[in-house]
Formats: structure tokens, C-alpha cells, sequence
């Protein structure tokens, strides 16, 4: 990995940057699978709220680190994201066969709309979607490692 010092701060190589993403992801998915067992035991809804987020925030991490490995940086909103996965996926078959853009709508949709914003969904499915994120994780860094 190659980093560079600029002025008082030092600019880390891509690689670097998606090893990054993906530690911060690892850390989110963990934090969300912490909170999902609490809002069990304490039945609260308002942790479960936060376990779907947190889930979400994986997702983007784990999208961004692909992205920056493949030199089309970071998104810059979840439609940035959703698009440059379309077209990874028009020219690369390994990302087309996981279908990432598909996943990353899905999670959208259950774990940011529905599970956050909506409240609207309940513990089973909330780790039921939390086992696809995780599932979507590792097949990021399968594809980082490649």
C-alpha cells in the first residue's frame, strides 16, 4: 500500500481506502447485530429502528469500498451508488452474477425505508436482512481480494 504525504496529512493508496471501508463496515454489521439482540430482549422498537440502519450503513460502506477499488470513488448519493453498480455490472460478470445493484436496492428499500424511516419491520426480518448483509459483505471482499 502506498501513502503519500501531503502537507501535514498523508493520502492513503485505494487499495488502503477500501480495506478501510470495508474494517468500517465489519464494524457496523456487528454494532447492528449487537443492537438487534438488545431490541429483542428489551423489546424496543427504537433499537430495532437503529439495528435496520446500521445494517443499511454496511451495505453503502462495503458498495463504496467496491467502487473505490475499481477506481470509480466513492458514492456520492445512494443513486451515485446504484448506478455505478449498474454499470459494473454491464462490464464485469462476476458483479453481475452476485447481483449487487438487485441487493443493494433490496436493503435499500427493507433496511433504510421500511426498517428505519417506517418502522415497519419486525425482528424475524430484520435478521433475516441482516444475514444478506452480511452475505453482501463477503462477497465485496471475495471481489477485493480477486
Amino acid at each position: 500500500m502506498t501513502i503519500k504525504k501531503v502537507g501535514k496529512f498523508r493520502r492513503i493508496s485505494k487499495a488502503e481506502d477500501a480495506h478501510l471501508l470495508l474494517k468500517e463496515a465489519w464494524n457496523a454489521y456487528l454494532k447492528a447485530r449487537e443492537e438487534l439482540e438488545r431490541s429483542l430482549e428489551k423489546g424496543d422498537a427504537m433499537l430495532l429502528r437503529d439495528a435496520c440502519e446500521k445494517g443499511w450503513l454496511v451495505i453503502v460502506k462495503a458498495t463504496d469500498a467496491l467502487l473505490e477499488s475499481k477506481d470509480l470513488g466513492r458514492g456520492e448519493s445512494y443513486k451515485d451508488r446504484r448506478d455505478k453498480l449498474w454499470e459494473l455490472s454491464r462490464k464485469d460478470e462476476a458483479i453481475k452474477a452476485l447481483g449487487l445493484h438487485d441487493r443493494f436496492g433490496a436493503r435499500e428499500a427493507t433496511l433504510h425505508i421500511h426498517g428505519f424511516y417506517d418502522g415497519i419491520v419486525g425482528w424475524e426480518l430484520a435478521n433475516e436482512e441482516l444475514e444478506k448483509v452480511e452475505r453482501y459483505l463477503k462477497d465485496v471482499e471475495k471481489l477485493l481480494s480477486a
